[in-house]
């Protein structure tokens, strides 16, 4: 646990469609062993839970082995991924990474062949959507919580990139 705790930086982990799987499984035993008391219950999710830390520790190393060195637009969205929801704007992404705000407009283009808003908003739905699907919060919440300023800017965007509105999703 130490390498977690003493991480400066926010550490993000992108999982495969087997990790995931791995990782909703290990969740969901936990859960049900959780849920279901059985003996030996709190044995059985404390060595879950240590399965889990050396899942992820593992996937550090990994990451911590390879000698690629993030460019600026690869610490820009890992900036927009952690702070999407305060709808952080293109002039404060291109401070963050020292860079002039027109010119990391278009190279932001050029690397992920959209423009920040629209890859910004991209994330907003992709949280609206996953929050629409597993919470039992309203719409009015979930576009607050999302990032987005008003309940018809949520439908607009949403409309937007799904081709359906929050209701019908």
């Amino acid at each position: 646990l130490k390498s977690f705790i003493n991480c400066d930086t926010n550490q993000l982990y992108y999982l495969s469609k087997s990790e995931y799987d791995t990782f909703y499984t290990l969740m969901t035993t936990v859960l049900n062993e959780y849920t279901e008391a059985q003996s030996w219950r709190d044995a059985s999710i404390l060595n879950l839970l240590n399965y889990i830390v050396i899942f992820f520790q593992r996937k550090l190393d990994k990451q911590q082995s390879k000698t690629h060195t993030q460019t600026p637009i690869d610490i820009a969205i890992s900036y927009v991924a952690t702070h999407f929801k305060e709808s952080p704007s293109l002039n404060e992404v291109a401070a963050y990474v020292h860079f002039n705000p027109c010119y990391f407009s278009q190279l932001f283009k050029k690397v992920t062949g959209i423009t920040y808003n629209n890859y910004l908003n991209n994330l907003k739905v992709k949280q609206a959507k996953f929050l629409l699907a597993k919470t039992d919060n309203s719409i009015i919440q979930i576009g607050f919580l999302c990032g987005f300023s008003s309940t018809s800017n949520f439908y607009l965007e949403f409309n937007r990139h799904t081709g359906m509105t929050p209701t019908q999703y």
